[in-house]
């Protein structure tokens, strides 16, 4: 779908050069954690103990952690003190901070075709995204 997205598209080849790059320096795992894919402030519920249930859970499986980590980063940018985790691998959480912001590019794109009510709010997500991932992009260029 990013192919849809021209800005992607016309730097596939070094998008696909930093991926490559990205994914080399990544070793193999033989431990995984149980992420919930998409976690926010809206997938956790506080009961009157001051318990949190996390909600929403179809998508959780066991993962890499830095999958949810990037996410959350990403998401909850202005926090980011609180989500500081030096025992993640810093080329995983790259390579899935790029994926996310990719995703998170063309999800908008769609959503612009199909004639979305509040198409300002989309190009805002959309543009901070493909600027996110072109960060990543010269980054590691």
């Amino acid at each position: 779908m990013s192919a849809n997205v021209s800005e992607f598209r016309k730097h596939h080849d070094k998008f696909i050069q930093v991926i490559e790059a990205l994914a080399a320096k990544i070793g193999a795992r033989s431990c995984y954690s149980f992420i919930h894919a998409e976690l926010g402030p809206n997938h956790v519920l506080v009961d009157n103990q001051l318990r949190p249930w996390l909600i929403d859970i179809e998508g959780a499986l066991f993962f890499d952690p830095e999958y949810e980590h990037s996410f959350m980063e990403f998401r909850f940018d202005n926090y980011r003190r609180y989500l500081k985790n030096t025992q993640l691998d810093p080329h995983r959480m790259a390579f899935y901070k790029l994926y996310h912001h990719i995703s998170y590019s063309a999800g908008p794109h769609r959503l612009l075709q199909r004639e979305y009510p509040d198409a300002e709010l989309v190009k805002q997500i959309m543009s901070f995204n493909t600027q996110s991932a072109f960060r990543i992009l010269t980054d590691y260029l």
